[in-house]
């Protein structure tokens, strides 16, 4: 038979499971529970109330709650590509073929003889290289009257030079134009310490050299004549202390031989012809000074071999060495009879 004390603590047991299932009966997706009722019948015997407290509290403890639903993820969806149109190739133009450009018309010449290749367009310009016969080349300029062209050369400064016109067949020259001339350099070639003379003198000697064997009509290629020339003359040229020609001024030489008289073959020019014979050449006379007057002498102005100084010979391509001058000289292997000159006397007043 349960004491007293046992009931209390039963019914407070059964209190607390009342309160169990009624929060359990709340929870969303929970089995609904039937109540439990607690019979206070008196008459009830005492182990049927507590075998049926004990079959209701082992269903309560042996009924196992419905679990709850597992989420399921929602899928995500892929996205599908879009097709990206691929861009048709631009076809390349085609280029119109380059126009073809002409041929320019070049201006040339082609020389005959072995001719020498000066820096400007006369003899008095240093001499810069020599031309061999058959030689073409370009032309670029000329001088006013067509008798000298500049060609292309570049071995000389400045990759031009001038040769005479005379000496060779030129072809398209007709649009060649005019050249820079270069100003008149001094004369190159060395000129011997005049006689002494009593000053005052009237005429002095400004200038007296021996033409280059080419200037003369020959060939020396290398600087050794292979060629004579044909001239033999001596020119005389009388001008004033301005440089103006003077005319009617008489020219002699110290053996009186024949005189000559500026302006016979130009304005203030004279001519002598050289045979065998010499020139020391000086002025004579002056009219318009109205007294006599004195001048300087030349060197002799000879067409013989020995008669020239070396350095002459050297500078006008006659022989390249003094070595082979003597040589030369002493075998009579020169220009005998064929030499030419120019002198230049200036008037001091």
């Amino acid at each position: 038979m349960m004491t007293k004390p046992n009931r209390d603590i039963l019914f407070s047991l059964l209190a607390a499971l009342t309160l169990f299932l009624s929060a359990c009966s709340s929870v969303p997706g929970a089995p609904a529970l039937a109540p439990i009722s607690v019979a206070t019948n008196t008459a009830m015997p005492t182990a049927a109330i507590e075998g049926e407290i004990e079959v209701e509290v082992s269903s309560v403890l042996t009924d196992t709650p419905t679990p709850s639903p597992t989420p399921v993820p929602t899928e995500t969806a892929t996205p599908v590509p879009t097709d990206t149109p691929v861009p048709e190739p631009t076809a390349t133009p085609t280029q119109a073929p380059p126009t073809a450009t002409p041929t320019p018309i070049i201006a040339s010449v082609t020389v005959d003889v072995d001719l020498n290749a000066r820096a400007g367009p006369g003899t008095d310009y240093n001499r810069v290289g020599l031309l061999p016969a058959g030689t073409t080349v370009e032309i670029i300029g000329r001088n006013d009257d067509r008798s000298w062209w500049q060609i292309v050369y570049p071995n000389a400064a400045g990759g031009t030079a001038w040769i005479s016109s005379s000496y060779g067949a030129a072809i398209n020259t007709e649009g060649v134009p005019l050249g820079v001339i270069p100003p008149t350099p001094t004369p190159s070639l060395p000129i011997p310490t005049p006689i002494p003379t009593v000053p005052p003198v009237d005429f002095v000697i400004v200038q007296q050299r021996l033409w280059t064997n080419e200037e003369n009509g020959g060939a020396s290629p290398n600087g050794s004549v292979t060629n004579c020339g044909y001239g033999h003359e001596i020119y005389v040229t009388v001008i004033d202390a301005a440089g103006n020609p003077l005319d009617g001024v008489v020219i002699g030489d110290i053996y009186n031989n024949p005189r000559q008289i500026t302006g016979s073959i130009g304005p203030g020019r004279a001519q002598y012809l050289l045979y065998m014979n010499g020139y020391d050449l000086l002025v004579v006379e002056d009219t318009s000074a109205g007294r006599p007057v004195t001048s300087e002498t030349s060197h002799v102005l000879s067409a013989k071999d020995e008669e020239i100084p070396i350095p002459w010979l050297m500078g006008a391509h006659y022989c390249a060495t003094e070595g082979e001058c003597v040589e030369r000289v002493n075998t009579n292997n020169l220009c005998r009879g064929h030499y030419s000159y120019d002198i230049v006397f200036q008037r001091a007043w």
